[in-house]
């Protein structure tokens, strides 16, 4: 049985699926995800009275909700799991880490993974350094984490140069901010093929405003 909060997300999201505007978004992410053809901001608008403080779910309610999200058809399902999880992001603790990590490798692309490792995670890792950074370093580290999701789409035909991809000494918190990640070619994305901010400099693409700019599904 889904979750009440997990069942209005479904009707509402369900009340306005667009296939004209969902077959695009799906041929975007190459045909691997349905869409309920909902943009960005429509989505957003859907979920703000859900995201307020009186209908947030209580912080033990989280797993629950985003594993049930996360196990519906549609991309949005996903996307609505990442908004709620950097909703209550203070509420996340070293203990809710395995089920992250087991998200990522789920429904995997560079959307989900680079949302995920670059925002959530590394924000936990960052409050819980002594605790978290030596399960996360390895990760990061590994071959198999940056296999995760193939390449990313976004940005391919634009100028770019190498990230860096030397791992900083840890465990400063410094360490897992988004800077650090900026370094690392997350989701499989190609050392020739990293996100560019306004100023030209190298970043994944986790920023949320950048995001929705970057991604043609996403916009409005």
């Amino acid at each position: 049985m889904l979750h009440p909060w997990v069942q209005l997300v479904q009707e509402r999201f369900s009340a306005v699926d667009n296939p004209r505007s969902a077959a695009p978004m799906s041929a975007y992410m190459k045909n691997l995800f349905p869409f309920h053809g909902i943009t960005s901001q429509h989505r957003a608008d859907l979920l703000k009275d859900l995201l307020s403080k009186e209908n947030l779910p209580q912080p033990q309610e989280l797993r629950e909700i985003c594993e049930q999200l996360w196990q519906l058809t549609q991309r949005e399902y996903v996307y609505a799991a990442l908004t709620l999880m950097s909703k209550m992001q203070k509420h996340l603790s070293p203990s809710n880490f395995p089920w992250i990590i087991a998200l990522i490798t789920q429904k995997s692309w560079w959307d989900s993974v680079d949302t995920l490792a670059g925002n959530v995670l590394s924000t936990m890792v960052t409050k819980h350094p002594d605790t978290l950074w030596p399960t996360f370093e390895p990760l990061i580290a590994s071959d198999n984490f940056g296999s995760i999701a193939p390449p990313s789409s976004c940005n391919s035909n634009r100028a770019t140069k190498p990230i860096p991809t030397s791992l900083p000494q840890p465990p400063s918190p410094i360490c897992t901010t988004r800077s650090f990640f900026s370094e690392k070619p997350l989701a499989g994305r190609s050392a020739n093929t990293p996100a560019t901010t306004r100023s030209g400099s190298s970043i994944l693409c986790i920023d949320t405003k950048q995001t929705y700019r970057d991604y043609p599904n996403e916009k409005p």
